[in-house]
């Protein structure tokens, strides 16, 4: 995929992740609403986000990168990075709040990382100690939910 490939979504999102894509692939950063919910507790929906363009070998475990899939684009957490036998990366990311791993993701895939949040009115430090003890304390809360039920 590169940046001139349209992502495969609804007619009525195609100008706005169009802007987006183009932005991002022009080295500009972006701001805009999270739409869903599978970042939570890091990332509410409507929170402002901030995504400033990122080069695929810069990118380490940890971070919230916003990559391009067939039906559009996706912000979750990276996981792990694994390197074929001809040298090409693949990434694997998973969302906070679900913890299901995604389809491996090429580096012509990834367009930036999320590098702020802001929501009621509060500037949210998604890489911070407390952030990372937050989703911890979520993630163990959530499985034991499930190994109870």
């Amino acid at each position: 995929m590169s940046c001139d490939d349209p992502p495969e979504i609804p007619h009525l999102e195609l100008p706005f992740l169009k802007l987006v894509i183009d932005l991002l692939c022009q080295g500009k950063s972006v701001r805009f609403r999270a739409p869903g919910r599978s970042m939570f507790p890091t990332i509410r929906e409507g929170d402002a986000i901030t995504v400033t363009p990122i080069a695929p070998d810069s990118v380490q475990r940890g971070d919230i990168i916003l990559y391009r899939v067939k039906c559009g684009v996706v912000a979750h957490r990276l996981i792990r990075i694994e390197r074929n036998k001809e040298g090409s990366f693949r990434f694997l990311f998973r969302s906070d709040t679900w913890g299901t791993w995604d389809e491996p993701v090429l580096a012509e895939q990834i367009l930036g990382k999320v590098i702020s949040a802001e929501g009621s009115g509060r500037r949210i430090r998604i890489y911070s100690v407390k952030m990372k003890i937050r989703l911890l304390t979520h993630l163990v809360a959530s499985r034991l939910k499930r190994w109870i039920h």
